[in-house]
């Protein structure tokens, strides 16, 4: 109880989810090891099943706590709810309003693989913007000329090009584009 109050308690951003699922597991086999017949008592047997309560819910927490989650996505999030996304919304917050309930967590799975999705694609294209900031062209004077160059061996830069143009595509054809479509059109 005081493991779920403290990570209950805290905005939903400052939540380590990774962590906390570390901690019900081993809370979890703890509890089974404590079940063997000459352990067996019903405490041990209620914190089981309230730690297999929690068990269930961690995939829908762990979505909860995806650091890509923006304003855009809690929006859609909380759609149906008398609240608006703020910053500290906790998951006490979230459990008053029943959105760990069943019929809201594909929801949420969604929204968290979308907005992951986006964020592979920016870095993706991050990445690639910074490989073009960094490259440099070599220039040859023409011919005899000291006042006039024209590009010398551009190969890998053409290979370079092709191979990212392809990654481009990758990307435009992702099905998490839609909301960053701008970002990768520039």
């Amino acid at each position: 109880n005081q493991l779920r109050t403290e990570y209950y308690s805290q905005p939903i951003a400052d939540v380590d989810m990774t962590v906390f699922q570390k901690e019900v597991d081993e809370l979890y086999v703890l509890a089974y090891s404590k079940l063997h017949a000459k352990h067996r008592c019903e405490a041990s047997e209620r914190l089981l099943e309230q730690v297999k309560e929690e068990k269930m819910l961690m995939p829908t927490l762990v979505n909860l706590g995806n650091k890509h989650l923006k304003r855009e996505h809690w929006m859609k999030v909380l759609a149906n709810q008398q609240r608006a996304y703020d910053p500290s919304i906790s998951l006490d917050s979230l459990r008053q309003m029943k959105m760990l309930d069943p019929q809201y967590r594909e929801g949420i799975a969604e929204q968290a693989a979308i907005a992951s999705g986006e964020a592979s694609l920016i870095q993706t294209i991050d990445d690639l913007r910074d490989r073009w900031e960094d490259i440099r062209f070599e220039v040859k004077p023409l011919r005899d000329s000291k006042d006039t160059f024209i590009l010398d061996d551009v190969a890998e830069i053409v290979q370079q090009q092709e191979e990212d143009l392809l990654v481009i595509q990758g990307c435009l054809a992702s099905r998490y584009v839609s909301g960053i479509r701008g970002m990768t059109k520039r």
